[in-house]
């Protein structure tokens, strides 16, 4: 049954892809999440809009639940989500391909010289957080529960880039998706 949804979500993108390649005027609403509206998608709405310049492109940054707010209200035409594991009531959620998370080190720290850390070698580690409903947050707060590990948390923001910013000044360790 999940492999056969994850097969009509597929020919669905197919379809929306194959009905934005076909947009030559009109204006495009996409929503995205921070990590992904504020860098990812840069490059491909760069080249959209080059193919199709008579398409007016707007890129609405918001949070997990807000994208899937407004696709169920059906006031975008494409949205970015974080790590969902639900279905949300009309809209249609679609994975894309996950990321391995990564733990940005200041300099000389222990575990930099490592070429994997794993969830255990966080034990009693300075962590600098992203907020409570970052979808990266929750991935790692499983992660951690379940391998047993704690974990200080003095620092919490809602930018991984703000974290990226706090361990280059030596503030703590922060984890990045």
């Amino acid at each position: 049954m999940a492999v056969d949804r994850f097969y009509q979500g597929m020919e669905q993108i197919e379809q929306v892809a194959q009905d934005l390649k076909s947009v030559r005027i009109g204006t495009l609403r996409i929503v995205a999440i921070r990590t992904l509206g504020s860098n990812f998608l840069s490059e491909g709405i760069r080249r959209f809009s080059l193919a199709r310049p008579g398409v007016i492109i707007s890129l609405d940054v918001r949070s997990s639940l807000d994208v899937l707010q407004l696709a169920a209200a059906n006031q975008m035409d494409i949205g970015f989500a974080g790590y969902m594991d639900t279905e949300y009531p009309g809209a249609d959620v679609f994975p894309y391909p996950s990321v391995p998370a990564v733990c940005v080190l200041p300099r000389g720290h222990l575990l930099a010289r490592k070429k994997a850390i794993h969830i255990t070698d966080l034990q009693d580690q300075r962590l600098i957080s992203l907020s409570n409903n970052s979808a990266l947050r929750m991935r790692l707060e499983m992660a951690l529960d379940t391998a047993g590990v704690t974990c200080q948390r003095p620092i919490n923001t809602t930018l991984a880039q703000s974290a990226c910013s706090m361990v280059a000044a030596g503030r703590s360790r922060s984890h990045s998706g």
